[in-house]
Protein backbone atom coordinates (compact mmCIF):
# COMPACT_ATOMS: atom_id res chain seq x y z
CA UNK A 1 0.00 0.00 0.00
CA UNK A 2 3.03 2.70 0.61
CA UNK A 3 4.28 1.54 -2.77
CA UNK A 4 1.43 2.65 -4.25
CA UNK A 5 0.63 5.70 -2.65
CA UNK A 6 3.92 6.81 -3.47
CA UNK A 7 4.01 5.87 -7.26
CA UNK A 8 0.82 8.01 -7.22
CA UNK A 9 1.95 10.73 -5.31
CA UNK A 10 5.58 10.77 -7.93
CA UNK A 11 2.59 11.07 -10.32
CA UNK A 12 1.04 14.26 -9.46
CA UNK A 13 1.48 17.43 -9.97
CA UNK A 14 2.22 19.73 -7.78
CA UNK A 15 1.41 23.30 -8.23
CA UNK A 16 2.81 26.38 -5.67
CA UNK A 17 1.93 29.91 -5.69
CA UNK A 18 5.05 31.81 -5.41
CA UNK A 19 3.57 34.90 -3.85
CA UNK A 20 2.41 33.53 -0.52
CA UNK A 21 3.65 33.82 2.48
CA UNK A 22 6.62 35.86 2.46
CA UNK A 23 7.02 35.24 -1.73
CA UNK A 24 10.32 34.76 -1.96
CA UNK A 25 13.16 32.05 -2.20
CA UNK A 26 11.76 29.84 0.36
CA UNK A 27 9.40 28.77 -1.31
CA UNK A 28 11.46 28.00 -4.12
CA UNK A 29 14.15 26.04 -1.31
CA UNK A 30 11.58 24.19 0.18
CA UNK A 31 9.21 22.81 -2.71
CA UNK A 32 12.89 21.91 -4.57
CA UNK A 33 13.96 20.29 -1.96
CA UNK A 34 10.60 18.39 -1.24
CA UNK A 35 10.05 17.51 -4.88
CA UNK A 36 13.51 15.76 -5.12
CA UNK A 37 12.93 13.78 -2.05
CA UNK A 38 9.15 12.60 -2.97
CA UNK A 39 9.80 12.33 -6.69
CA UNK A 40 6.98 14.97 -7.41
CA UNK A 41 6.75 16.88 -10.10
CA UNK A 42 6.80 20.70 -8.89
CA UNK A 43 5.83 23.93 -10.56
CA UNK A 44 5.87 27.34 -9.25
CA UNK A 45 3.81 29.90 -10.43
CA UNK A 46 4.49 34.05 -9.73
CA UNK A 47 7.97 33.01 -8.49
CA UNK A 48 9.22 35.44 -6.11
CA UNK A 49 6.22 38.10 -6.73
CA UNK A 50 6.11 39.38 -3.25
CA UNK A 51 9.85 40.52 -3.67
CA UNK A 52 10.01 44.48 -5.50
CA UNK A 53 12.24 42.04 -8.05
CA UNK A 54 9.72 39.40 -9.19
CA UNK A 55 11.44 35.80 -10.39
CA UNK A 56 14.38 34.57 -10.54
CA UNK A 57 17.18 36.91 -11.80
CA UNK A 58 19.61 34.95 -14.16
CA UNK A 59 21.45 37.22 -15.95
CA UNK A 60 24.90 35.81 -16.87
CA UNK A 61 28.06 38.13 -17.10
CA UNK A 62 31.65 37.64 -17.72
CA UNK A 63 34.03 37.72 -14.51
CA UNK A 64 37.92 37.71 -16.09
CA UNK A 65 39.35 39.27 -13.83
CA UNK A 66 39.00 40.11 -9.82
CA UNK A 67 40.16 43.99 -9.89
CA UNK A 68 41.80 45.52 -7.33
CA UNK A 69 41.71 44.31 -3.28
CA UNK A 70 39.62 46.24 -1.26
CA UNK A 71 40.10 44.33 2.02
CA UNK A 72 41.75 41.55 3.56
CA UNK A 73 40.82 39.58 7.27
CA UNK A 74 40.88 36.62 8.98
CA UNK A 75 38.94 35.22 11.67
CA UNK A 76 39.71 32.05 13.82
CA UNK A 77 36.80 29.80 15.38
CA UNK A 78 38.10 27.80 18.71
CA UNK A 79 34.59 26.94 20.01
CA UNK A 80 35.03 24.70 23.34
CA UNK A 81 38.69 25.09 22.82
CA UNK A 82 41.60 27.77 24.31
CA UNK A 83 41.26 31.32 22.71
CA UNK A 84 45.23 30.86 22.52
CA UNK A 85 44.73 28.45 19.45
CA UNK A 86 43.33 31.01 17.95
CA UNK A 87 45.82 33.83 18.99
CA UNK A 88 48.86 31.84 17.62
CA UNK A 89 47.04 30.76 14.36
CA UNK A 90 46.40 34.44 13.94
CA UNK A 91 50.05 35.61 14.21
CA UNK A 92 51.30 32.84 12.43
CA UNK A 93 48.86 33.97 9.82
CA UNK A 94 49.91 37.59 9.91
CA UNK A 95 53.55 36.76 9.62
CA UNK A 96 53.25 34.50 6.39
CA UNK A 97 50.91 37.30 4.56
CA UNK A 98 52.56 40.05 5.56
CA UNK A 99 49.28 41.63 7.36
CA UNK A 100 49.74 44.66 9.66
CA UNK A 101 47.33 42.61 11.95
CA UNK A 102 44.91 44.96 13.15
CA UNK A 103 41.88 44.44 15.51
CA UNK A 104 40.12 44.43 12.73
CA UNK A 105 42.17 42.32 10.95
CA UNK A 106 42.63 39.61 12.71
CA UNK A 107 39.54 38.65 14.21
CA UNK A 108 38.11 35.45 17.28
CA UNK A 109 34.44 36.03 17.20
CA UNK A 110 32.64 34.62 20.30
CA UNK A 111 31.15 31.07 21.06
CA UNK A 112 28.29 29.83 22.03
CA UNK A 113 28.47 27.41 25.23
CA UNK A 114 26.73 24.56 22.78
CA UNK A 115 29.10 24.64 20.08
CA UNK A 116 32.65 22.99 19.54
CA UNK A 117 34.79 21.02 20.10
CA UNK A 118 36.46 22.35 17.03
CA UNK A 119 38.95 24.53 14.87
CA UNK A 120 38.76 26.58 11.73
CA UNK A 121 40.62 29.15 10.58
CA UNK A 122 39.51 31.74 7.89
CA UNK A 123 41.00 34.02 5.21
CA UNK A 124 38.59 36.36 3.48
CA UNK A 125 40.11 38.27 0.52
CA UNK A 126 37.63 41.31 -0.83
CA UNK A 127 38.65 42.27 -4.61
CA UNK A 128 36.08 44.88 -6.25
CA UNK A 129 34.76 41.67 -8.65
CA UNK A 130 34.61 39.06 -6.64
CA UNK A 131 35.31 37.67 -2.40
CA UNK A 132 37.43 34.80 -1.65
CA UNK A 133 36.55 32.73 0.75
CA UNK A 134 39.70 30.89 2.28
CA UNK A 135 39.30 27.75 4.88
CA UNK A 136 41.57 25.29 6.91
CA UNK A 137 40.73 23.28 9.73
CA UNK A 138 42.23 22.41 12.92
CA UNK A 139 42.48 18.83 13.98
CA UNK A 140 44.08 16.86 16.81
CA UNK A 141 48.00 16.30 16.71
CA UNK A 142 48.03 19.45 14.33
CA UNK A 143 49.93 22.21 15.43
CA UNK A 144 48.39 26.01 14.96
CA UNK A 145 51.26 27.40 13.11
CA UNK A 146 50.78 24.63 10.76
CA UNK A 147 47.09 25.37 10.20
CA UNK A 148 48.38 28.80 9.55
CA UNK A 149 50.59 27.80 6.85
CA UNK A 150 48.18 25.68 4.97
CA UNK A 151 45.74 28.73 4.66
CA UNK A 152 48.46 31.07 3.98
CA UNK A 153 50.00 28.54 0.86
CA UNK A 154 46.51 28.87 -0.31
CA UNK A 155 45.92 32.66 0.20
CA UNK A 156 49.66 33.34 -1.43
CA UNK A 157 48.74 30.90 -4.61
CA UNK A 158 46.01 32.69 -5.53
CA UNK A 159 46.96 35.76 -5.26
CA UNK A 160 50.46 34.86 -7.43
CA UNK A 161 47.93 33.90 -10.39
CA UNK A 162 45.50 35.61 -12.87
CA UNK A 163 42.81 33.88 -12.51
CA UNK A 164 39.63 36.08 -11.04
CA UNK A 165 38.25 32.82 -9.05
CA UNK A 166 39.81 30.28 -6.73
CA UNK A 167 39.44 26.66 -7.44
CA UNK A 168 37.09 25.88 -5.07
CA UNK A 169 34.78 28.71 -6.12
CA UNK A 170 35.70 27.84 -10.08
CA UNK A 171 33.60 24.32 -10.09
CA UNK A 172 30.91 25.89 -7.59
CA UNK A 173 29.95 28.90 -10.04
CA UNK A 174 29.98 27.21 -13.13
CA UNK A 175 26.35 25.77 -12.46
CA UNK A 176 24.57 28.52 -12.04
CA UNK A 177 26.24 30.35 -14.70
CA UNK A 178 25.85 27.55 -17.05
CA UNK A 179 22.04 27.52 -16.16
CA UNK A 180 21.99 31.63 -16.70
CA UNK A 181 23.54 31.52 -20.16
CA UNK A 182 20.72 27.95 -21.21
CA UNK A 183 17.83 30.35 -20.46
CA UNK A 184 19.23 33.64 -21.66
CA UNK A 185 21.15 32.47 -24.62
CA UNK A 186 23.82 34.46 -24.06
CA UNK A 187 27.19 32.96 -23.32
CA UNK A 188 29.54 34.23 -20.61
CA UNK A 189 33.12 33.43 -19.11
CA UNK A 190 35.52 33.68 -16.32
CA UNK A 191 38.85 33.21 -14.92
CA UNK A 192 40.04 30.45 -12.36
CA UNK A 193 43.18 30.01 -10.73
CA UNK A 194 43.54 26.29 -11.19
CA UNK A 195 40.85 23.47 -12.47
CA UNK A 196 40.26 20.49 -9.66
CA UNK A 197 38.92 16.97 -11.25
CA UNK A 198 35.98 18.62 -9.42
CA UNK A 199 35.64 21.40 -12.05
CA UNK A 200 36.43 19.24 -14.97
CA UNK A 201 34.00 16.57 -13.73
CA UNK A 202 31.43 19.11 -13.43
CA UNK A 203 32.26 20.66 -16.78
CA UNK A 204 31.22 16.94 -18.38
CA UNK A 205 28.08 16.72 -16.06
CA UNK A 206 26.64 19.98 -17.13
CA UNK A 207 27.24 19.51 -20.61
CA UNK A 208 25.70 15.91 -20.45
CA UNK A 209 22.19 17.76 -18.88
CA UNK A 210 22.49 20.95 -20.23
CA UNK A 211 22.18 22.21 -23.86
CA UNK A 212 25.37 24.20 -23.58
CA UNK A 213 29.12 23.60 -24.55
CA UNK A 214 32.05 24.36 -21.33
CA UNK A 215 35.43 24.84 -22.69
CA UNK A 216 38.54 24.78 -20.27
CA UNK A 217 41.73 26.57 -21.28
CA UNK A 218 44.73 27.48 -19.64
CA UNK A 219 46.41 30.30 -19.91
CA UNK A 220 49.26 32.23 -18.16
CA UNK A 221 48.55 32.27 -14.33
CA UNK A 222 45.03 31.20 -15.04
CA UNK A 223 42.27 29.25 -17.14
CA UNK A 224 39.71 30.35 -18.72
CA UNK A 225 36.19 28.88 -18.56
CA UNK A 226 33.76 29.64 -21.70
CA UNK A 227 30.18 28.76 -21.13
CA UNK A 228 28.07 28.75 -24.71
CA UNK A 229 25.03 27.32 -25.73
CA UNK A 230 25.63 24.27 -27.87
CA UNK A 231 23.01 24.92 -31.12
CA UNK A 232 22.76 21.42 -32.11
CA UNK A 233 22.09 19.92 -28.87
CA UNK A 234 19.21 23.02 -28.09
CA UNK A 235 17.89 22.56 -31.66
CA UNK A 236 18.02 18.18 -31.52
CA UNK A 237 17.66 17.61 -27.35
CA UNK A 238 17.64 14.01 -26.54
Amino acid sequence: MQYTETKELARAMLTLDGSQGEGGGQILRTGLALSMVTGQPLRIDRLRAGRPKPGRMLAPFDLLERGPRRAAWAQALVPGLARGIAARELEALRQLLGWAGTAEQLRVPPARENEGPGNALLAVLEYDQVTEVFCALGERGVRAEQVADQLAGEVLSFERSQGAVGPHLADQWMLPLALAVWRSGQRASYTAEAVTPHTSTNAQVIAQCLPVRIMLSPGQGATRIDIDIDIEKAAFPA
